[in-house]
């Protein structure tokens, strides 16, 4: 007799997926929207104007509605999915290469989660491991792309808004597409074996669908290559306007949006060659090309309406084919919901798909080119077999680093090589002078700190959820986070309850308020200088830092711990230093906040509240009349706060170690750098700790 079935795996057997539910919802919102706006735009409530127009035809009406206005997000923010695109891809095409190239089982959490998105247990085997491989590959090429392209090529107008609908649906894009492929894949479904990958056995159709894929990549490079140049000038290569201007050339002589023509050709040939037997992926394809139709029909009606000598043969997005006229457009959209309607009702019926595959029973241990991913199984069956705390690594390794650099930047700082100093030193006390060209290439804007706040809130809102489902439901943490934890923390054995249910509580929530608040500072109120870069490792710690932060709430944390039960909260059980802690905290936080207002206040101008300057000045006013960094004196307060309410943790001791090791060396530079700049600097202002350093 089998495992009984759950609500998922009844819903699977119709078909009725959450995976197949989102894109459904997706294709049908923008069907019936879009039909909307097409036929009847003049007579809709401004809020649904407002949200669904965005870029170069976004709702330019002087009367806004002020719920969406407060929803709105910088179009920027793009790029912010992309890195999500990019890691998930990644992470994925791993676990891909892991089952079907080496033959080992997929992790239990993955099995799990899959079967909670698409259909439980009656997950079919509809992808063989050929396909599934190819696939996840191009996924990841064209997830690089993107992330490479809106983070370092494309051109953002600083004007332009999208309402957070739209940035939040970028990121279930991905998460939904890059699982599809996954979901009925040989070696991801429940009782399902991997096949020998065979590359002799791509079948004509295939290698053309691989083709149209690689032919759709590089043309929609192409194209947006061509609309940034639009914004630059051609001999200095700076940029020159943030208008939308005329585009020209390649594909644009034939559409008005080729890049969104190449986008449906992407899909389209995933569809054709590899995943036509999936019907998650049929939706997909149908949810992309309802998308990009109309929002390409948008930008056709508006470049018709702003540049008078528009070429009239150029059609919206199907060269020859598809003109922007609005009953055209009204009529394909109307005709395009009702078959979206018709997937939608034929999604919840089971449909018998015959495929055959070819199952070779030979081993895997041939594959002498991927010696790198054995290497990266046998450092992870290491780390178990050690028991290595890779939290405790990376903590105890950024304080080495810091400190051993930052005295020799603060003790003997001509001495060293320019890359040392070009590398360490960024934002006010940058390194002037001759530079290294390795270190150049690996340098990015500093504004980039404000996406890793979103990791962070995001990471942080997610351990609060688990901490409080614990405790309201007094169920232990899911499996899978319990077995990401033992790996991440030693192992099972390693793994000790230190820290109650109501410490973990408090302790969360703290985190995430003071997460949220970073998150709202760096990305609505902090004015960084656009010439200002850090260099990629700055960037790629602060992940890490919240990352292993975050964790290590939950690493010793009661019901995380395997054979360990949450208890219930009470007010009572926290003790008197503890409420002298969440005293300190608060004071901290506020405090903060405080200093860096004045520190975006240097850059406005008092009446207007307008950006004046980018250049450092000297602050004044608050706990900066006694060091010269009090932002980096509570960011040490804080941690200092936590330590105390989870004193038992010695995961903490670490993080508040190099909290203040880093907070001390960058204060240090800061202090110096302004009584080198400034000749009238308060003598009596010391660095970071009032009246003493």
């Amino acid at each position: 007799m089998g495992a009984p079935e759950n609500f998922f795996d009844v819903l699977g057997k119709w078909n009725i997926t959450i995976l197949n539910v989102l894109f459904i919802a997706l294709s049908f919102l923008m069907v019936f929207f879009g039909a909307l706006m097409a036929l009847m735009e003049a007579k809709l409530p401004i809020g649904v104007k407002q949200f669904f127009r965005y870029g170069k035809h976004a709702y330019n009406s002087k009367k806004k509605n002020k719920l969406m206005s407060s929803l709105e997000v910088p179009k920027s923010w793009f790029s912010h999915f992309y890195i999500f695109a990019l890691i998930f891809s990644w992470f994925s095409l791993f676990l891909v290469v892991q089952v079907t190239l080496f033959g080992k089982a997929l992790p239990k959490y993955m099995e799990t989660f899959l079967d909670y998105v698409a259909g439980g247990q009656s997950r079919k085997v509809l992808i063989d491991s050929n396909a599934c491989l190819i696939t996840m590959t191009l996924m990841c090429l064209q997830c690089s792309r993107r992330f490479y392209e809106t983070n370092f090529v494309q051109i953002f107008s600083k004007k332009n808004k999208i309402n957070v609908g739209h940035y939040f649906v970028g990121y279930l894009h991905y998460f939904g597409a890059i699982l599809a492929v996954m979901a009925n894949a040989e070696g991801f479904s429940r009782e399902s074996s991997s096949s020998e990958v065979n590359f002799s056995k791509i079948s004509l159709v295939q290698y053309f669908a691989i083709g149209l894929f690689l032919f759709s990549w590089w043309y929609q490079y192409q194209s947006n290559i061509i609309l940034v140049n639009l914004r630059t000038d051609g001999k200095t290569g700076r940029v020159a306007t943030e208008k939308h201007l005329l585009p020209k050339g390649g594909f644009f002589e034939l559409v008005s949006s080729p890049h969104m023509l190449f986008e449906i050709g992407l899909y389209v040939a995933l569809l054709v060659g590899f995943l036509s037997q999936s019907i998650t992926w049929w939706l997909v394809v149908f949810w992309v090309i309802s998308n990009q139709v109309y929002n390409a029909v948008c930008t056709q009606s508006w470049y018709k309406e702003t540049f008078k000598n528009y070429p009239k043969h150029r059609k919206a997005i199907i060269p020859f084919m598809l003109y922007s006229g609005t009953l055209l457009f009204g009529y394909h959209q109307f005709v395009c919901m009702y078959v979206y309607l018709l997937t939608a009702v034929k999604a919840g019926i089971y449909i018998h798909i015959k495929k055959q595959f070819y199952f070779n029973s030979d081993s895997l241990q041939n594959f002498e080119n991927f010696k790198l991913f054995n290497m990266i199984f046998d450092y992870f069956e290491y780390i178990l077999k050690n028991k290595i705390n890779l939290i405790h690594t990376i903590f105890i390794g950024f304080t080495i680093i810091i400190v051993v650099n930052g005295s020799l930047i603060n003790l003997m700082e001509p001495l060293l090589p320019v890359f040392i100093r070009q590398s360490f030193r960024y934002g006010k006390h940058k390194h002037i002078g001759s530079k290294d060209a390795l270190v150049s290439m690996i340098e990015i804007p500093k504004s980039w700190f404000s996406h890793f706040y979103v990791f962070a809130f995001s990471w942080a809102l997610w351990a609060l959820y688990l901490v409080l489902k614990g405790i309201i439901m007094h169920t232990t943490a899911p499996d899978y986070v319990i077995q990401f934890l033992d790996l991440v923390g030693g192992g099972t054995e390693a793994r000790k309850v230190l820290i109650d249910s109501n410490t973990a509580l408090i302790a969360a929530v703290l985190m995430t308020l003071q997460c949220a608040r970073r998150f709202y500072e760096t990305n609505f109120v902090q004015i960084f200088s656009k010439k200002s870069k850090i260099n990629l490792s700055h960037y790629i710690v602060g992940y890490l830092h919240y990352f292993g932060a975050i964790l290590a709430l939950l690493l010793n944390t009661e019901g995380f711990v395997k054979g360990s039960m949450p208890s219930t909260f009470s007010f009572r059980k926290i003790t008197l230093f503890q409420y002298a802690c969440l005293f300190l905290f608060h004071f901290s936080w506020s405090q903060q906040y405080k200093s860096n207002m004045i520190l975006v206040n240097l850059r406005k101008d008092a009446k207007t509240g307008k950006v004046e300057t980018e250049k450092h000045l000297l602050p004044t006013g608050g706990f900066f009349n006694i060091v010269s960094s009090p932002h980096m004196l509570f960011e040490v307060l804080m941690y200092a706060a936590l330590l105390g309410i989870m004193a038992n943790s010695f995961t903490w001791k670490l993080i508040v170690i190099w909290v203040c090791s880093n907070q001390l060396m960058n204060a240090l530079l800061t202090h110096k750098w302004y009584k080198e700049n400034f000749k009238n600097y308060p003598k009596h202002r010391k660095a970071l700790i009032p009246f003493i350093l």
